[in-house]
């Protein structure tokens, strides 16, 4: 039983699972539209914008638990929760949970997906790999 080798896999699923979670929740209450969403996209100006960003975030969070698509769903929660940094800062609001959201949805990517940092590090090979879906093993 080798647990030191599979802790970082196994943290990465964990946080990964918890993100969808929350991610998955999100979008279901942006598309069932219970009236504190409905008031809050209505202050922001994005009343009729709702469901598509609700579809949006739906997807990109079930891309980002399918091992195949890991990588895809990382850059959609990437560019969804800069938006949502971004809106906040645009109408005085606190742009903190969906930073520190970003953060756990990289490092979790990490831990899944190592080949996505060494990509970045300048061992571009091991990037396609994981960008052509070959993660079975993880």
């Amino acid at each position: 039983m080798q647990i030191k080798g599979n802790i970082k896999p196994i943290t990465g699923w964990v946080l990964s699972g918890l993100l969808s979670v929350v991610m998955i929740g999100s979008a279901i209450a942006k598309l069932v539209g219970p009236e504190p969403v409905i008031e809050g996209f209505s202050k922001f100006g994005l009343a009729d914008w709702r469901i598509i960003i609700g579809i949006g975030e739906l997807v990109s969070a079930v891309l980002f638990l399918v091992p195949r698509t890991a990588v895809l769903g990382t850059l959609l929660l990437s560019s969804y929760l800069g938006g949502a940094i971004v809106t906040n800062m645009q109408h005085n609001e606190s742009w903190i949970a969906p930073a520190v959201i970003l953060v756990v949805v990289w490092i979790a990517a990490g831990l899944r997906i190592p080949e996505l940092f060494q990509g970045m590090l300048g061992g571009g090979q091991n990037l396609s790999k994981a960008a052509a879906g070959g993660l079975g093993e993880l």
